[in-house]
């Protein structure tokens, strides 16, 4: 994506201690996308974005991970592949929003981290391939080769990274994007008969807990990845989720409605199609 002054989001050009340029990506590539002006949106994830097919690219990779990076398709990556916490199992996920990390317990969509830091500093140094002094914790069974080697380039950024992090809210809805009358008997909805609310609890609409994957009615396999060994998914706080979809962790719910349809045979809460309308246009109000 390209901002109102024509630059490729998340592309940084740098110049080496030799004199030579050269382009490497920032948070932004994944999480910010531009709106209809060309302005910047960040911490909103970037689901257009095939990182897969960018990566196969790469000369220096192998037919079988070609074919690998292929399959994910847009919007989706898989954390634990060609890196040190390489666990040998297909597991890409959907980019996940950066906004409204303020209050929240868990990240990544096991849960497999509790605070912003521990999640950026492993993305930046495992997952980018960038050269820090993260320590994975010891039941992981990985070692990351570049801890001890005297170069910590991401480690000292972490404090103005999450402070950052902070600052990023979700993004309001746009004028008239959701019906408000019906919004509001959502709203009672998702307070009431649906029970939304007791997982996703205002303000943060989530209960920051970890839920087993059969209490969310999803493919089970990403909770089990034998590195992190999680078996969970985290409940998601729901502020901007309007502007997040698809939805689910492999992006099986592709809108709103898909959700609510989901959890309404999940939970066999007997919602009525004019109820499941409204309680979706109680989401598209979050912010």
């Amino acid at each position: 994506m390209t901002d109102k002054d024509g630059k490729v989001v998340g592309i940084q050009e740098v110049t080496g201690p030799d004199g030579k340029k050269r382009w490497g990506i920032t948070c932004a590539f994944c999480h910010s996308t531009v709106n209809e002006k060309g302005e910047r949106l960040d911490g909103v994830p970037n689901t257009k974005l095939n990182v897969g097919a960018i990566l196969a690219l790469s000369p220096s990779i192998t037919n079988d991970q070609r074919k690998t990076l292929l399959s994910w398709g847009p919007g989706k990556i898989d954390v634990t592949f060609n890196n040190e916490a390489e666990d040998g199992v297909d597991n890409p996920a959907v980019m996940e929003a950066a906004f409204g990390t303020k209050g929240i317990k868990y990240f990544n969509w096991n849960g497999t981290f509790d605070n912003a830091e521990d999640r950026s500093h492993f993305t930046m140094d495992i997952v980018a391939h960038g050269n820090g002094e993260y320590k994975p914790p010891a039941e992981w069974g990985i070692v990351n080769k570049d801890v001890g080697d005297g170069t910590d380039l991401i480690g000292p950024k972490m404090p103005a990274v999450v402070a950052y992090l902070e600052t990023l809210e979700p993004p309001a809805p746009p004028a008239g994007s959701f019906d408000q009358a019906k919004a509001a008997k959502g709203e009672e909805l998702f307070m009431g008969k649906a029970d939304c609310a007791s997982c996703h609890t205002p303000p943060l609409f989530t209960n920051n807990e970890k839920v087993k994957p059969e209490v969310v009615g999803t493919d089970p396999k990403h909770a089990d990845s034998p590195v992190f060994k999680d078996g969970t998914y985290k409940v998601p706080q729901l502020r901007g989720v309007w502007a997040i979809a698809p939805y689910f962790h492999d992006g099986s719910a592709k809108t709103l409605k898909d959700v609510v349809n989901h959890y309404n045979q999940q939970f066999k809460l007997n919602l009525t199609e004019s109820e499941k309308d409204n309680l979706v246009e109680y989401l598209k109000s979050l912010h």
